[in-house]
């Protein structure tokens, strides 16, 4: 490990390794920029792997910032990070690999897949989740919150669910397991709205949410109204949830 005081002084360990490479001495073989592109938990640094002529045994050298050091080495970080990592494998095992991930993009695809997983045609089976190019379209018409979704604040909030013509066969929801991430996620979603549905379906997939948040919240003092908003060329039908528990005011 090169522990570097300035990242001049990491550049100039970048350019010795360079040289060394062409004046024979090492065959350098991939690298990993983690300074332009920090890790999802923030941790930057430089990784070289490299070989000796003649050896096929791959070695790898680490450039890291002395205060970057400093801070996971004696302020705690090292712990933390050992608790998010181990809480991001499990969310990976999980299938939610995506909620840890930077790129806010890549947590709004992951909330949208699992909502789309949960929609049921009308013979009850799943509905076809979009490919990624798709997938990514889909994200920039739903109605994301200002805010992380609560009482997590770990993912953006998915509050309205927007359908397209692909999605007209939708007829209902599969119940997610009372307190998993998929209920957390869809404990969220107040709105539903599609231009390419019709009043009935959309009335059914409302009724269906309205009755997977009862579900989800059972026991609980609140109750689901569903109301309806006519637009010109969209139907809308916004459910409002009214708790009076405070633990479960955003369900």
């Amino acid at each position: 490990m090169f522990a570097c005081a300035t990242m001049r002084h990491a550049f100039q360990v970048l350019t010795t390794l360079s040289e060394a490479h062409d004046q024979g001495t090492i065959v350098l073989r991939r690298s990993k920029n983690r300074f332009a592109n920090p890790s999802a938990g923030g941790w930057m640094d430089c990784l070289i792997n490299f070989s000796l002529p003649g050896n096929q045994c791959v070695c790898e050298v680490q450039i890291v910032h002395q205060q970057l050091l400093t801070v996971r080495a004696e302020l705690g970080a090292h712990s933390s990070y050992g608790t998010y990592r181990a809480a991001g494998e499990t969310l990976e095992c999980l299938g939610f690999e995506g909620l840890i991930d930077a790129s806010r993009l890549a947590r709004k695809r992951t909330i949208l897949k699992t909502v789309l997983g949960l929609l049921l045609d009308g013979n009850g089976d799943a509905m076809a989740v979009p490919k990624e190019e798709e997938l990514d379209r889909l994200v920039g018409v739903q109605g994301w919150g200002l805010f992380a979704a609560l009482p997590e604040n770990a993912w953006p909030c998915h509050e309205e669910l927007v359908l397209d013509g692909s999605f007209k066969n939708a007829a209902g929801w599969r119940q997610p397991k009372k307190n998993s991430l998929a209920a957390s996620i869809v404990a969220g979603l107040s709105l539903i709205g599609s231009g390419g549905h019709g009043k009935p379906e959309l009335s059914t997939l409302v009724e269906g949410l309205q009755g997977v948040k009862n579900q989800m919240k059972e026991g609980s003092e609140g109750r689901a109204v569903a109301n309806v908003k006519m637009s010109r060329d969209t139907t809308w039908y916004i459910i409002h949830v009214c708790n009076t528990s405070p633990t479960n005011r955003y369900m």
